[in-house]
C-alpha cells in the first residue's frame, strides 16, 4: 500500500551497537523505495560525553568497529546506513568516523539539522563540513534560551526557532 501510493518509509534503530537489530532492519528495508536505515551510536543527549565509559576517542573507535561489521551487509543489500547526529557527535567526530569507510556512501550521516546546536555548532557550518556524507535529513528547529548553566534548547514548530533552515535545505538540495 505504501508503494502503491508513491510513499516510502525509513526504518530507525534506537538500539546502540546492536548488530542483530540493524541486520533485521537492513533486510526489512529492501521492500522500501528509500533504501536507508537510520541508527544512533549513543543515547547521549546534550553532548554529555562524560556518561560514556572510557574516553570519547575509544568510543569512536568502538563505533567504527561496529559500523565495519554492518558495511558489507548494507552494501550487499543496496542499503545506506545513516548515523544520526543525536546531540552526541560533532561534525569533526562524524568526519573521523565516516572517513574510515568507502566513498560509496553506504555509511553516512542522518543530518538532524537542529541537533547541531546541541554540540555548540552552527547548523550551516556543520552541514557544510559533512554535506558529502549526508544520507538522510531530519528537520528540527529549536528556540535557544539562556540559563544560569548556559543555554536551553526548546523544541518548537519548524521555522519558529533559531535555525535558519531555508539556506541549509537549499544547500543540501543543490548538493
Amino acid at each position: 500500500e505504501i508503494n502503491d501510493n508513491n510513499l516510502f518509509y525509513i526504518l530507525d534503530c534506537n538500539k546502540v551497537h546492536d548488530l542483530k537489530s540493524v541486520e533485521l532492519l537492513i533486510k526489512m528495508t529492501k521492500y522500501s523505495k528509500k533504501k536507508v536505515v537510520v541508527i544512533i551510536l549513543t543515547k547521549i543527549l546534550e553532548c554529555k560525553r562524560h556518561l560514556i565509559d572510557g574516553s570519547w576517542d575509544n568510543y569512536i573507535k568502538r563505533s567504527i568497529k561496529f559500523l565495519k561489521k554492518l558495511e558489507p551487509l548494507a552494501r550487499d543489500n543496496g542499503i545506506k546506513i545513516a548515523i544520526e547526529n543525536h546531540q552526541d557527535f560533532d561534525s569533526n567526530d562524524f568526519l573521523k568516523i565516516t572517513d574510515n569507510f568507502q566513498k560509496d556512501d553506504t555509511i553516512g550521516i542522518n543530518f538532524d539539522i537542529g541537533n547541531a546546536l546541541a554540540v555548540c555548532e552552527d547548523p550551516m557550518t556543520f552541514c557544510k563540513k559533512i554535506i558529502h556524507k549526508i544520507n538522510n535529513v531530519h528537520i528540527k528547529d529549536y528556540i535557544i534560551n539562556e540559563t544560569k548553566e548556559g543555554f536551553l534548547l526548546s523544541n518548537c514548530s519548524i521555522g519558529k526557532g533559531s535555525v535558519d533552515l531555508k539556506p541549509i535545505l537549499k544547500l543540501i538540495n543543490k548538493k
